[in-house]
């Protein structure tokens, strides 16, 4: 009967350990969301981790560590995206927490911020009924889209200023097709 007890306990562990995709090799971040491989996992739910930013090893419990993946429920490495202070950048890692690796346009040099993708917006071509390289207006300044993102913003162009502007798609003007069988509706069709 004991060892029935202890053999289910083990497998239990296990199971847990397995669930997680915690194993020797992993890739994972820790809840400080610190990034390396794991290198040994053992039976009391500790992982010794490399760290990418350290040398040496370091005691992670397999509880706090998430697994990298390449993809995270709609986000995918190589996405592109924009976070919500509307920097724009690339998903270059992601794992399984929902954490996601982002390398911001503006701040290549700095490397890798984390973002949780609750907090992202996805790259489109297109999002509802606006596109990248829509004519808009932005109040009385015309220009285009340049990229659109899922949460509602586009970088947009203005025809007068240099640079790109952060405006969200209701805020938007849109350029009709009017024609005598499709008269203009003079409203924003977003």
């Amino acid at each position: 009967m004991k060892n029935l007890i202890l053999f289910s306990l083990v497998m239990s562990s296990f199971s847990v350990f397995a669930s997680e995709k915690i194993c020797q090799g992993t890739r994972v971040i820790d809840g400080s969301n610190y990034t390396g491989v794991v290198v040994e996992v053992f039976s009391n739910g500790i992982a010794k981790v490399k760290l990418d930013s350290y040398s040496g090893l370091y005691d992670r419990s397999v509880k706090g560590l998430a697994a990298a993946v390449e993809c995270k429920d709609r986000f995918c490495i190589n996405d592109r995206v924009i976070d919500d202070s509307n920097n724009p950048g690339d998903i270059k890692e992601i794992f399984d927490n929902g954490i996601a690796k982002v390398i911001f346009d503006l701040k290549p040099a700095i490397g890798l911020h984390a973002r949780s993708i609750r907090g992202l917006g996805k790259g489109f071509r297109c999002v509802e009924n606006a596109c990248v390289n829509d004519r808009v207006m932005d109040g009385n300044d015309p220009g285009n889209i340049v990229e659109i993102f899922d949460n509602g913003i586009a970088k947009v162009k203005l025809d007068s200023y240099p640079g790109l502007y952060d405006r969200s798609l209701k805020g938007l003007g849109f350029k009709e097709t009017c024609s005598s069988s499709a008269p203009c509706r003079g409203l924003n069709h977003y």
